[in-house]
């Protein structure tokens, strides 16, 4: 193949140069000493980037006269790795291909003609590898060559995601400011959009480093462009200014939010190279980190390199998704991480001598043996001791005291930075603590409340230590909805904020809270919301628990409204942990009931009304409305509850609760308490198989739904669960035109609504009527929609739905894989704690059990089945369920299943036992699709037994079972059957 070095023979891969004709591999000016065979491999590896190469063609190419093994070949890889800084694990210059070969996976330069190694601290040299005034660049070449590779990349349209991980004060932030400094000296810089996730607010504060980025990149005075951009993206509900007045988020909202935001950045990207950096993602939120997934997996080209830093050790204590998100983006190739360690004992010399020539190797050594090469640790002590004198430095000579090794090295970074506070006036040290109260970034406006002072004087003082480049860095300024600018400000490092904050004596630190609290909420006044997390932590550090609980259920609602349900019922249990440290009190107990239904609604999208949590929640509301008297909030909590049963299939336990409902529902003639009584009490009555009450009270229910109940006042839709339920109610009666027109009308109407829960929930109790109307095809593809919706959302994936789903594949596919998927399906049904409809589920499997000829399996299916129906008295489809048994049983008889003949025709007088107690239960309830399945099943039978005239006595009358129905396949079925016995 051709080879990729130029004229002179370089190979250019970032930070390094390989001269081929001169036999040396440089990296800036240094030459990295190898063997001549090691150089020789490298040079064969790069000259094919991208290509295999096998060790059978490097051990013929290199060692063509001379016998060796491959350890001669892995010894010369493990050299070069070592030189380039490589890892087998995390290659990125050289991959192996395991049993085969190596790969040269590293990006080379399109021309290296005419480069000369750059000369020590020359422009050229500086540019190509740090700023000469960032110390913590150094050792950090490949590194940023790293960053380099990605944006170059990013910049052919190939999307990157990448997460730089590392400890606190490791110098990932140092290494991300360099690579965006060095990148936007060019004639056509990417833009840059930086977000920060902030410890304090957590999870509770949804895209909050997202929209952060978004909103400071479309403020900027050079990006006009970008401003309409992000504007006609993004909602103003979604993305806002404090003090703006904007339009109420819609219901339902998590999936909005996470398409408009990924458009926004996307299209922000379309029209410039763009770099959105996300800092600390350790303390994201979940929603933040959805964003950045889907950003990752979209296949189309983007111009845009996402880079995310994070602190491993951080992440995992906490627990934090970010763990799974990236360990699942890297294993399908949709990311790159790259790992930030220790400085090693040159890198350390390095930045001595880019302070002034030739330091003393004495002074390299010890400082590297005394922190390990930490940056932080590592620009500590020199502060140190140059600020004793011990060491001095004036850019050309250095001077050390033979004394400098005796000066103790701090035992730990806090005492290090103790010392350094402590060298501060005490005006700045009070400021600095003030500070830390408020958090890593920061107002002047609010650590001037804090310290009672002027905003003038603490924008003086902070604005001199960032001018010096002590503990903090100036942003850009503040701006409140009641007027107030003031500069903003950061900490260097998290650990400086946290350090000073742990100086702060208890009874300080509560009255600064109280202070910053009171502050924000005079400077945000009626926009409060938009701050109500930041505003809780301070209350509550501030030993004020009411307005700490107030702003917690601000925070709340604010995360619903999104469609960020996990962050709404986190705020939403510390306002309770809250509540339970207030006095003993009729308030106390009403917060307590308010906040419990609110928890309850945050959990049900993701846990669903059969998670033992909302069924305990749903109680303890309603002995606590019992107690207080409150008729509307015992309403709503003994409405859950029964939810809570009916999804259960506890169906005895139900029926005293609906009755309550009912009774309620009359005494607060409500339209909305109406529907959900008569909803809930319908679909009992259906689940019991009594039809026809369920009938009376669904049709009820629906009407008073078409005369305007609103949406929005509850977690599902009142008038998705009563048509459902009365479509399921309508199938075993026999009146599937209609179940099927108002589903098929139920559907459409949920595809235009805003919320998502609908959709989902109406396309598994389609899927499941469907299943039970033999079109096992509509069904699969309905379920699969309903699972896929509520991925998509952030629900929880409806049991029914898979359960549904898996059990019309097994009926398309009787395969082995089909079966054993069906049977995992059921098992996570039962351990979800589902238990309604569980007997039609089981209906469906035996059905394709059988289908596949697995008789014995199907029997057994259908005995679990009908000791559902006998325990719960869940009796929706009983009669279908002793119909398929006799069929069963019959299919085994004609098989000669049983050895005997007395077995045999045990068999068949079983079956005919069995078919004959499904007519009496389908006549019972009136359920003429049963009926009429189970009538033709015992024709059948008298057909096998010769009694032919009998069988077609029992279908001449077909006309009259399902009247509004004659085109059904069940009633097709028995008219063929019919027209074969004559």
């Amino acid at each position: 193949m051709d080879s990729v070095s130029d004229r002179s023979g370089r190979i250019g891969f970032a930070p390094f140069v390989l001269d081929a004709a001169e036999a040396r591999l440089y990296r800036g000016a240094d030459i990295i000493r190898l063997r001549g065979k090691s150089l020789s491999v490298l040079e064969y590896l790069a000259q094919r980037p991208g290509q295999l190469v096998t060790k059978d063609e490097l051990l013929t190419a290199l060692w063509p006269e001379t016998y060796v093994s491959e350890a001669a070949l892995a010894g010369c890889v493990r050299e070069l790795r070592h030189a380039l800084g490589d890892s087998r694990g995390q290659p990125r210059f050289i991959e192996t291909v395991y049993g085969r070969g190596y790969r040269f996976i590293a990006g080379i330069e399109p021309s290296v003609s005419g480069r000369q190694p750059a000369a020590e601290g020359s422009a050229e040299q500086i540019h190509r590898e740090s700023p000469a005034t960032s110390h913590d660049m150094v050792g950090r070449t490949t590194e940023l060559g790293q960053l380099q590779m990605w944006l170059r990349k990013a910049a052919a349209g190939r999307r990157q995601l990448g997460f730089i991980a590392g400890d606190a004060g490791i110098g990932k932030t140092s290494l991300v400011n360099a690579f965006i400094e060095s990148v936007s000296r060019g004639e056509s810089p990417p833009l840059v959009a930086v977000g920060q996730c902030i410890e304090q607010y957590g999870p509770g504060e949804p895209f909050l480093p997202l929209l952060d980025a978004l909103a400071r990149l479309s403020r900027h005075a050079a990006n006009d462009g970008v401003g309409a951009t992000v504007h006609r993206c993004v909602p103003r509900w979604l993305l806002s200014r404090p003090g703006e007045a904007t339009e109420a988020p819609p219901a339902g909202a998590a999936e909005r939010a996470i398409r408009l935001l990924v458009e926004a950045i996307e299209a922000v990207a379309a029209d410039h190279l763009l770099i959105l950096l996300v800092e600390d993602l350790h303390w994201s939120d979940p929603s933040t980190l959805d964003v950045l997934s889907r950003l990752a997996q979209r296949p189309d080209p983007a111009r845009l390199l996402v880079i995310g830093t994070y602190r491993p050790v951080d992440a995992i204590l906490r627990q934090h998704p970010l763990r799974i998100v990236e360990r699942e983006l890297r294993a399908r190739r949709q990311s790159t991480q790259l790992t930030l360690g220790p400085l090693s004992e040159n890198a350390v010399i390095d930045w001595l001598e880019r302070l002034g020539p030739n330091p003393p190797t004495s002074l390299g050594e010890w400082l590297y043996l005394r922190t390990d090469g930490h940056p932080l640790f590592l620009s500590a002590l020199l502060e140190e001791l140059t600020s004793d004198g011990r060491v001095k430095c004036d850019g050309r000579v250095w001077t050390v005291s033979s004394g400098f090794a005796e000066a103790g090295v701090p035992q730990s970074v806090r005492l290090m930075i103790d010392e350094h506070i402590d060298r501060l006036p005490t005006d700045d040290q009070q400021l600095l603590e003030a500070a830390s109260a408020v958090g890593v970034q920061f107002s002047a406006a609010v650590v001037a409340a804090a310290l009672g002072r002027e905003i003038v004087q603490v924008e003086e003082r902070c604005s001199g230590l960032a001018r010096r480049g002590q503990f903090l860095s100036a942003g850009p300024p503040i701006d409140w909805p009641d007027g107030t600018i003031a500069g903003g400000y950061a900490f260097l490092h998290a650990l400086y904020q946290n350090v000073l904050y742990e100086r702060l004596p208890p009874a300080r630190r509560q009255q600064l809270h109280a202070r910053i609290a009171q502050r924000l909420q005079r400077g945000y006044g009626a926009y409060a919301e938009d701050c109500a997390v930041e505003l809780a932590v301070h209350f509550e550090l501030g030993r004020d628990a009411v307005n700490a609980i107030r702003n917690r259920e601000r925070a709340a609602h604010r995360c619903n409204r999104r469609g960020a349900h996990r962050e709404a019922a986190a705020s939403v249990r510390r306002a309770l942990e809250l509540v339970e440290s207030l006095p003993d009190s009729r308030d106390r107990a009403q917060q307590s009931l308010w906040l419990s239904l609110m928890l309850a609604t945050a959990l049900i999208p993701t846990e669903g009304y059969a998670d033992p949590e909302v069924q305990t929640i749903f109680q303890r509301c309603c002995r606590l409305a019992e107690q207080l008297g409150e008729r509307p909030q015992l309403f709503a909590a003994l409405s859950g509850l029964a939810t809570c049963y009916l999804a259960r299939g506890e169906l005895s336990a139900a029926a005293p609760v609906g009755d309550q409902l009912l009774h309620l529902a009359k005494a607060m003639p409500v339209p909305l308490f109406a529907v959900l009584a008569h909803a809930g009490v319908g679909w009992r009555f259906c689940c019991e198989g009594n039809f026809g009450d369920a009938l009376e009270h669904l049709l009820y229910a629906t009407a008073v739904y078409a005369e305007g109940v609103p949406r929005e006042t509850i977690n599902i839709d009142p008038g998705t669960l009563a048509i459902t339920a009365l479509c399921l109610a309508l199938l075993p009666l026999g009146r599937l035109d209609e179940a099927r027109a108002r589903m098929a009308a139920e559907i459409a109407r949920c595809r235009k609504s805003a919320r998502p829960i609908d959709r989902v929930s109406v396309l598994a109790s389609s899927a499941l009527l469907h299943g039970n109307l033999g079109e096992a095809a509509i069904a699969e593809a309905q379920a699969a929609e309903s699972l896929a919706l509520a991925v998509e959302n952030g629900l929880r994936a409806p049991p029914i739905a898979a359960a549904v789903h898996a059990c019309a594949t097994a009926m398309r596919d009787g395969c082995d894989a089909a079966l054993g998927n069906l049977a995992d399906r059921l098992a996570e049904y039962r351990a979800a704690g589902f238990g309604t409809y569980l007997s039609a589920i089981l209906l469906l499997a035996a059905d394709a059990h059988g289908r596949a000829g697995r008789i014995e399996a199907a029997l057994a299916l259908v005995t679990q089945a009908v000791e559902h129906v006998e325990s719960t008295g869940e009796r929706w489809c009983e009669a279908e369920l002793y119909r398929l048994r006799g069929e069963l049983l019959a299919t085994q008889h004609r098989g000669g299943g049983a050895k005997s003949g007395g077995k045999r025709q045990d068999q068949r007088r079983e079956a005919e036992r069995c078919i004959a107690r499904a007519l009496d239960v389908a006549r019972r309830q009136g359920a003429k699709l049963w009926e009429l399945r189970a009538t033709v099943s015992l024709a059948r039978l008298r057909h096998e037994q010769g009694r032919t005239v009998e069988a077609r006595a029992l279908l001449e009358p077909i006309g009259t079972f399902l009247p509004q129905a004659q085109n059904s396949a069940d009633v097709r079925a028995a008219q063929v059957l019919l027209e074969r016995w004559r």
